[in-house]
């Protein structure tokens, strides 16, 4: 194995003792050293999520900068982000062993110069039952004014969090673009906006007052007249993907995509023994 120094993150509101203690032979079987918790260590070249997307963009955090790549084991609900099934973690170490992986490099957004967010960035009322006035910008031109729940402005990665339950496109993780989503807009012609990676979108704040979070963990408050800007950040996260896991399946599984009990056409099709659709049917 080439990784010599492994930090391992838990949710530290979970018990995962087992999957720990489990994890821990297996990487001291093969000679790695093992630290726990958030604290980075400047020697790690991995470091092992184990909870949901939350403790995945966590994990995020403490790399920034460093482009040490994580390797995401979903103990959650859906866990899109750590892809890694707990029934499948035996498997898993295995194919990491073999050096069964590959790297992806995930784009970030950079807030007002500062603050990184892997998923997104999103403005929102500071009282849930306030709806709040926001105008948007894209490059210094005006684009639309926003009435409602807020706004959220997307990477692809996050294309399948916050974004795709307001309505936005599922968008595939490794491109650069940012996804502009309005949050319950007092519109029916507001759509999601796609612009241009290397564009800076700002947002000005026209009602008293507002949160802006970012990954859905770290929030500050704004008030009326306050403008933020989002870029592309400079800094990559990088994910360890195992090879058995492709992105269209986690799709399927997780999402739901295109329901497999609603193949019917196969029936007596004349290629259905050599068709990988067909073969993926739930019969």
């Amino acid at each position: 194995m080439k990784f010599k120094v492994v930090r391992v993150l838990t949710n530290p509101k979970k018990d995962y003792a087992s999957v720990v203690e489990k994890i821990a032979a297996f990487l001291l079987k093969n000679g790695v050293q093992i630290i726990y918790g958030e604290i980075p260590n400047p020697k790690e070249d991995l470091v092992i999520s184990l909870g949901g997307d939350g403790t995945m963009l966590k994990a995020a955090k403490t790399v920034l900068h460093r482009d040490t790549p994580i390797l995401g084991i979903n103990l959650g609900n859906l866990g899109f982000l750590a892809d890694i099934k707990a029934a499948d973690i035996d498997i898993s170490l295995i194919e990491l062993e073999s050096g069964s992986y590959k790297f992806e490099k995930r784009m970030n957004l950079r807030l007002d110069g500062s603050s990184d967010a892997l998923n997104d960035v999103v403005v929102m009322p500071r009282l849930s039952f306030r709806v709040i006035h926001l105008l948007c910008f894209v490059d210094g031109v005006f684009v639309t004014e926003i009435v409602g729940d807020g706004v959220i402005v997307s990477t692809p990665t996050g294309s399948t969090a916050y974004s795709l339950s307001a309505g936005g496109p599922i968008v595939r993780p490794e491109m650069e673009l940012m996804i502009i989503n309005s949050i319950s807009p007092h519109s029916l012609s507001l759509r999601p906006l796609i612009v241009s990676a290397k564009s800076a979108v700002n947002i000005t704040l026209c009602s008293e007052s507002a949160f802006v979070v970012t990954d859905g963990q770290t929030a500050k408050k704004i008030s009326k007249g306050d403008e933020i800007e989002i870029v592309k950040s400079p800094d990559y996260t990088t994910l360890l993907r195992l090879d058995s896991i492709d992105y269209f399946s986690t799709l399927r599984t997780k999402l739901k995509l295109g329901d497999k009990k609603m193949r019917t056409g196969c029936d007596g099709c004349k290629k259905s023994s050599r068709c990988y659709y067909f073969s993926m049917r739930d019969d």
